[in-house]
């Protein structure tokens, strides 16, 4: 709907089929963009002087398998508009993109739910579904040279997001523990839906529970490493082999001090019949799905 100000009246421009779950104007005024509950993002443009219906749509994009848009925001300049949705993904899109429905220019999944983003010094910082904070940079690949730099080519470079620095949480030593410990096997999430694990952590084990990641120190895992040490995390570095990841994960739990109650995610049943063999009781969770992204 598309209000008068000052009359109080109201004329429908367009019916979107889906329930509109974000509303942003562009900085100029001149466009809005929505985010629906289908992961639709669209652009409805604004021409002054004319009638509502004769306002444009045009469909920038969708976030995967439709997964609801929780958050939008146009950046200053115009040029790119950014997503969060329930897939767990910040995007980026072109404001007017070339094609209909095009694939973000720029994607990063964060390691919960997005809620709000807003530009926050020189980024993007994006609040999560578990009262996380994480800030984002939104990176232009620089030219190559002074000639490229002069190129109207620099124009169209396409960005790309990443995570900002953040303080890794040091890797506490087993003996300290206390209390709820949770490990989580990488290498057995891969084949699983992709799970919130902030939500994760803090209802299997608590306010004050220990989260450690076991995953290998490998350029492929980088962003995901980061993504889980931004909401506290430690990290296990652990060989990138199925028979040799296992060892440090065992040997990790073992040295755990009695008045611990760990508890680690996998269904690794190689992993758990060698925690049975070293006689470690260590309480196992195999279903993630209640933690998928999207999951209520």
């Amino acid at each position: 709907m598309l209000w008068k100000l000052t009359g109080g009246s109201a004329q429908e421009f367009s019916r979107n089929p889906h329930s509109v779950k974000q509303l942003a104007f562009s900085r100029d005024g001149k466009a809005v963009f929505t985010g629906d509950q289908a992961g639709r993002l669209v652009r409805w443009s604004l021409p002054d002087g004319q009638r509502p219906s004769a306002v444009k749509e045009q469909t920038l994009g969708h976030h995967l398998g439709g997964a609801s848009i929780q958050a939008v925001l146009p950046l200053a300049g115009g040029r790119w508009v950014v997503t969060g949705g329930d897939d767990g993904a910040v995007c980026c899109w072109e404001a007017q993109a070339r094609t209909q429905a095009s694939e973000p220019s720029a994607k990063l999944v964060p390691a919960s739910i997005p809620l709000r983003i807003v530009e926050w010094e020189g980024g993007l910082l994006v609040a999560d579904r578990n009262g996380g904070a994480s800030l984002l940079d939104l990176v232009t690949p620089v030219p190559v040279d002074a000639a490229e730099a002069e190129s109207a080519a620099v124009a169209e470079r396409t960005p790309h997001l990443e995570l900002r620095a953040a303080t890794p949480r040091t890797l506490p030593a087993p003996e300290s523990l206390t209390g709820r410990v949770v490990l989580v096997d990488q290498a057995w999430l891969r084949g699983q839906p992709r799970a919130d694990l902030g939500r994760l952590l803090a209802e299997i084990g608590g306010s004050t529970a220990v989260g450690i990641l076991c995953c290998p120190d490998v350029p492929g895992l980088a962003t995901f490493r980061h993504a889980l040490a931004s909401i506290g995390y430690a990290i296990l570095d652990v060989p990138v082999t199925a028979a040799a990841r296992r060892r440090p994960v065992v040997d990790f739990l073992r040295r755990l001090g009695p008045r611990t109650s760990p508890v680690l995610i996998t269904g690794d049943q190689v992993l758990i019949d060698d925690l049975h063999e070293a006689g470690l009781a260590v309480e196992i969770v195999d279903d993630i799905g209640p933690f998928a992204f999207g999951d209520r």
